[in-house]
């Protein structure tokens, strides 16, 4: 499984990525490459290309217009998203049963020092009794 530190760069990157590129649509194309860089990276790199007119003459010949190409980045980054957040609640959930074993162990020895304090009293308790009893005096009761 990815490391939760890698699994949470990605989803960081992710979020950025959507939170920069979410009302690109609106937008005109030539001007994506400085309004949306990180939009743009994705596009340039899918597409292959240097330019925002080369971009547009890829999809052109596609037979796609900017607009549905964005839509579907958008929409293969939610997805992406998702995914990244899954995997790691998947692996926090991994991680669960090994912290469950450390706080079992630690609750046993909390209740094992627990015992010993216990066993400790009664015997100070036992041998504090036996002392009194064996300097006990009887005591004779006053004659009136």
């Amino acid at each position: 499984m990815p490391d939760l530190d890698d699994l949470q760069a990605e989803v960081e990157e992710c979020e950025a990525w959507l939170q920069e590129a979410g009302d690109a649509q609106a937008h005109d194309w030539l001007d994506l490459e400085q309004r949306f860089p990180r939009l743009w990276t994705s596009l340039a790199d899918e597409l292959e290309v240097d330019s925002p007119q080369e971009a547009a003459d890829v999809l052109e010949a596609d037979g796609m217009d900017w607009v549905t190409k964005v839509g579907s980045l958008l929409y293969n980054n939610r997805e992406l998203l998702k995914v990244g957040t899954a995997l790691q609640q998947l692996r926090q959930a991994a991680l669960l049963p090994q912290q469950a074993d450390v706080l079992g162990r630690y609750q046993s020895s909390l209740d094992n020092d627990m015992y010993k304090a216990m066993r400790a009293l009664r015997e100070a308790q036992r041998h504090r009794m036996e002392q009194a009893a064996l300097t006990a005096q009887p005591v004779t009761p006053p004659q009136a």
